[in-house]
């Protein structure tokens, strides 16, 4: 309860959401659609601890300040195809490309041995300690969708797309992936009467290609850690954080899927069933070195399989 009558803390935030998009029909058949947006935000952080407050007596008083920035951008370009032939041959496709990216800022600061009241880092004299953190991603990709259907009973898809992200190595930041699909309305064949008690008959089959990049930024580079309290010399020295890998690739999953959608009875009966198998090649996971190497973590980032 002392304390708490002679600390204090205190924070603000703002943050500013941009977005703007517009759909242009070029054909009746064919549209481009695009959508962006841009996201800031800012956030602010102080900490006062009063030169009389208990655990402050060799500190003579603290005073901490922080700010991080955060920037995201978003853009979708997309070229959309749709057309009806014949009254039976539905052709539903698009061409795209999407970028998006993260910049992330901090810093903070703190210093000690200061007069009662003191709100500004300058007013400490000693102990003085700054810090900060930047982290940037960036993504981008290419890609195709196409989809037709045949008097609405047999249905085909095809995927391809090119992803580029900043997270891997310089020799593997791209990779294509890709799919198929295909499904059977068996319930709109002629062969079935409207009588039936079986009303929906879907038979679904799909195999395709996926890329997976969910780990930290800069795994991919070799880093670096400044010691500034650690002096060799009068000169700041520097230890080995992160070890770079420039043939790190994205992890692939190879996935299949077989189902099927039944409805009896007017729907009062439904039933669903899928089966999956997927099979992950290039696993992105952490390898352990030896601890002569130098490394902080005592492991690098690296694929397997």
């Amino acid at each position: 309860l002392y304390n708490n009558q002679l600390n204090w803390g205190k924070s603000r935030s703002n943050a500013m959401d941009i977005g703007a998009g517009f759909d242009y029909k070029i054909f009746d058949w064919l549209t481009f659609v695009s959508n962006n947006k841009v996201g800031l935000s800012n956030s602010y952080g102080e900490n006062y601890y009063d030169p009389k407050a208990v655990g402050q007596e060799s500190l003579q008083g603290t005073i901490y300040n922080s700010n991080s920035n955060v920037r995201t951008i978003y853009t979708s370009q997309l070229l959309r195809f749709l057309k009806t032939f014949n009254d039976v041959h539905e052709i539903n496709a698009y061409l795209g490309y999407d970028y998006d990216e993260y910049r992330y800022y901090s810093m903070t600061g703190q210093a000690s041995q200061m007069f009662q009241g003191n709100e500004i880092l300058n007013g400490g004299v000693a102990n003085p300690k700054v810090g900060g953190t930047k982290v940037e991603k960036k993504n981008a990709a290419y890609y195709f969708n196409g989809n037709y259907s045949y008097d609405n009973k047999y249905l085909f898809q095809v995927m391809f797309r090119v992803d580029g992200s900043s997270q891997f190595g310089s020799n593997k930041r791209w990779a294509p992936f890709w799919s198929v699909g295909g499904g059977w309305n068996v319930h709109n064949e002629h062969f079935l009467s409207k009588d039936s008690i079986l009303n929906k008959l879907k038979l679904r089959f799909s195999y395709g290609v996926t890329g997976n990049q969910e780990f930290s930024a800069y795994q991919a580079k070799t880093m670096y850690e400044y010691n500034t309290g650690r002096l060799y010399n009068t000169l700041i020295t520097a230890s080995l954080m992160g070890y770079g890998n420039p043939d790190l690739k994205w992890q692939t999953q190879y996935q299949t899927n077989i189902g099927f959608d039944l409805g009896m009875w007017r729907d009062r009966l439904l039933v669903t069933f899928n089966y999956y198998h997927k099979l992950t090649d290039g696993m992105l996971t952490s390898v352990t070195v030896a601890p002569s190497i130098g490394l902080s973590s005592n492991a690098f980032t690296s694929n397997l399989g």
